[in-house]
């Protein structure tokens, strides 16, 4: 998946003192890892001048996980990723590879957002390349966020494959609060995972309970320290691969022009 991505939070559109915000879609999926794991419910658009911004991130993380489940066997992993944003449109690449097992992954997305009322919308399309054994997978993906609550937003990103031919969901609540005259950012999360026959061929429903939370400090004009806490206890759908709880960290640097 996707997923994901990342264990960075994804610094799209911050400016001055602003926190990098999580974007939603393939990005978030990557933030939960670690999205994607960040975002999946803070839509953010680029300036309404139209003028291109561009990202980039990089860092650890201790275990890649996505859907519950670990990809590369407990071991670590370092990430970078590339974001250009334009009006509603953005697109970019994410690159992990393996600290100590063989393992290189790279995704590209492409993705649009719009909101209608207080409802935050995201469609887009990624192209993911495992490289050690050369096989790929093209998934679709859409995430809502309602924007309109006090303390809280509401969220759900769903991701359909086209290898797997199935389709995993993130119900979510996310929060965000401010610190140091918001040089400092918490982002606390909790979401359930569904899974329907996107990780697990031979069980639908609950797959993974997932926490945790990200940090946000900006160091300088738009550079930022970044990292996130994860933990994730096992449903049905981890337990009949053999899965189990997980725990992981990652720690980063990010920065927009």
């Amino acid at each position: 998946m996707v997923a994901g991505l990342i264990v960075l939070v994804s610094v799209t559109h911050a400016e001055g003192v602003d926190s990098p915000e999580l974007t939603i879609g393939a990005e978030t999926q990557k933030a939960e890892s670690g999205f994607p794991e960040l975002s999946a419910s803070a839509l953010t658009h680029g300036d309404e001048d139209g003028s291109l911004q561009l990202s980039a991130s990089s860092g650890w993380q201790s275990k890649y996980i996505s859907e519950g489940r670990d990809n590369i066997d407990g071991n670590s992993m370092f990430t970078a990723e590339m974001v250009a944003v334009w009006k509603q449109f953005s697109i970019g690449a994410w690159y992990g590879i393996g600290d100590s097992k063989q393992y290189q992954e790279l995704d590209l997305f492409v993705e649009y957002g719009f909101s209608v009322s207080n409802l935050d919308i995201a469609l887009g399309y990624a192209r993911l390349e495992f490289m050690e054994d050369g096989t790929f997978d093209n998934e679709l993906f859409t995430s809502l966020a309602l924007s309109n609550l006090p303390y809280v937003v509401p969220g759900l990103d769903a991701v359909y494959s086209t290898e797997a031919d199935g389709t995993f969901v993130e119900l979510s609540l996310r929060s965000k609060f401010g610190f140091l005259n918001e040089r400092l950012f918490l982002e606390p999360y909790v979401l359930q995972g569904l899974d329907y026959g996107y990780a697990s061929d031979d069980y639908d429903g609950f797959n993974n309970t997932q926490v945790g939370v990200g940090l946000s400090y900006l160091v300088a004009d738009r550079f930022h320290v970044v990292g996130s806490l994860n933990q994730s206890w096992a449903n049905k759908g981890v337990r009949q691969d053999d899965g189990g709880d997980e725990t992981w960290v990652s720690v980063g640097l990010a920065i927009d022009f």
